[in-house]
């Protein structure tokens, strides 16, 4: 009783709730920039696009080779979307954290999106849609492994739903390919979209829809392994073996899948989709053109897929959550439930619940410098700016061997650099080895204790740059007792 007391007064006080909301918006932002300036973050997934996108802007518009990934962005996923965030980390000289702002301003124009379309509505409805955005676990899973394409369509997402609502064809056909271009998958809500309007009978939307999103599709799959070789395939991933029958990987997933992560990230979509139905569809003759119902159709065919994958966790929640949250945004949920406290509080209870952990560990990042995965301290920072001062003194034509935490930190513009252990392919002679020793980053597929034996291995011969608690830092030539070390314990 206590709980749902204090939950009433929350949304009642103009003061303290917009106090909080913007407090835990800028708290998230502060948390990753922190995280990255001290290698909180791999290089799995973050420096695959920061390598691609500081490659776009100093080279133009192509297909970059991706040393970190081994293999070139655009024959890893079709994501383009990554021209936009080119610009903007030349802005800020290819800082790392510059793409961390990139990442969060797409989730601030969400925010601003449902401020602006809620700009008529009262106080109390506007921060109760902010209030589910902000305390979302799905969002807050991808945001809190940056960065990718796929946490960028939150905005993406609000466009074709704001599309939907205006019915507005034109803008509905214009989101809907921009949303295409964001990640290989997408099109498969767009298909399921056009299909939507073909059978309300609106021909003409539906028959374009299905051209633009078939189109896009028909290049992922079919002709972009021709133009760009090496191409991964994800079908495979999805569907699984070649000879592998669609049921049989359906009852594979069905046996093998992780729910209860599943369920924790979206359990709080549950009670108001389902109010949604009791009071605006069910009694509703025309209840299939509501608009939540296209909206919540662009999130099934992506369920489907992440489902097969078992990829519904994690970074890859946030499109699938950007739709619930918008079909409830886009419905008159607020307005049947304003005046129950206990429906009220039953809605935006589970969103706070869900997230006090995250939020905790952005505290702690930011206000108490701690973290799992790194170490935040003075000279951790003293140390760090030394291996930067020295990068700066690195051959661009020489390869860099490096553990994935600090990538991130120490990448530039065109530098060859490979992460030891996963993806990138082992290179006979590398012009420096970088590590990160006790009280660093993430050094992942790797054991401290197996860092500190490849030291001594790799300090043969070789010319030491720079040794201390945190990095190892040496200049080629390295024995091949060095190299055969580090690749036949980590790799895979």
């Amino acid at each position: 009783m206590k709980v749902m007391s204090s939950m009433e007064k929350l949304f009642k006080n103009k003061f303290i709730l917009p106090i909080l909301l913007t407090f835990a918006t800028l708290l998230l932002l502060a948390a990753n920039v922190r995280r990255i300036l001290y290698n909180c973050f791999h290089a799995i997934d973050f420096s695959i696009y920061q390598q691609a996108i500081y490659d776009i802007a100093t080279n133009g518009i192509h297909n970059p080779y991706l040393t970190v990934r081994n293999i070139k962005i655009f024959s890893d996923h079709f994501d383009p979307v990554l021209i936009f965030a080119s610009p903007f980390a030349a802005l800020f000289s290819y800082h790392p954290a510059s793409l961390i702002v990139f990442e969060w301003l797409w989730y601030f124009a969400l925010l601003i999106g449902i401020i602006w379309i809620k700009r008529k509505s009262s106080y109390d409805e506007i921060f109760f849609y902010l209030f589910m955005a902000i305390f979302c676990r799905a969002f807050l899973s991808g945001l809190n492994y940056p960065i990718h394409p796929t946490t960028w369509t939150i905005f993406s997402a609000f466009l074709i739903a704001l599309s939907i609502k205006k019915n507005n064809a034109i803008a509905i056909i214009l989101s809907s390919t921009f949303f295409c271009f964001f990640k290989e998958i997408f099109p498969a809500s767009i298909i399921f979209l056009g299909a939507y309007y073909l059978f309300i009978k609106r021909w003409r939307l539906g028959i374009i829809l299905l051209i633009v999103s078939c189109g896009v599709a028909y290049f992922d799959y079919i002709l972009r392994p021709q133009f760009f070789s090496g191409t991964y395939s994800y079908n495979e991933i999805v569907l699984g073996a070649k000879n592998q029958s669609l049921i049989d990987k359906i009852w594979q997933t069905f046996l093998s899948y992780n729910y209860l992560d599943t369920f924790k990230t979206y359990y709080p979509f549950i009670i108001p989709l389902a109010l949604v139905w009791k009071y605006e569809l069910k009694n509703n003759k025309n209840w299939l053109k509501h608009p939540s119902i296209p909206i919540f159709i662009c999130f099934i065919p992506l369920l489907g897929i992440h489902y097969l994958s078992g990829l519904l966790i994690f970074h890859r929640t946030t499109t699938l959550a950007a739709f619930l949250l918008c079909a409830l945004i886009f419905s008159n949920l607020y307005t049947n439930i304003k005046h129950s406290n206990k429906w009220l509080i039953i809605c935006t209870l589970p969103f706070l619940l869900n997230t006090s952990g995250l939020y905790t560990k952005f505290f702690a990042a930011v206000f108490l410098n701690k973290s799992s995965s790194c170490t935040i301290t003075p000279d951790k920072n003293e140390a760090t700016q030394k291996l930067l001062e020295l990068r700066n003194t690195i051959s661009k034509d020489k390869t860099i061997l490096a553990t994935g935490g600090v990538i991130p930190r120490f990448l530039t513009p065109n530098m060859k650099i490979y992460v030891a252990g996963i993806f990138s392919a082992p290179q006979e002679n590398y012009g420096y080895i970088l590590f990160e020793r006790e009280g660093s980053g993430d050094v992942w597929p790797y054991s401290r204790k197996q860092i500190e034996n490849y030291i001594p291995l790799c300090e043969k011969g070789s010319k030491i740059l720079l040794k201390n608690y945190y990095y190892f830092l040496a200049e080629g030539p390295f024995t091949q007792e060095c190299t055969n070390a580090i690749h036949s314990k980590a790799m895979p």
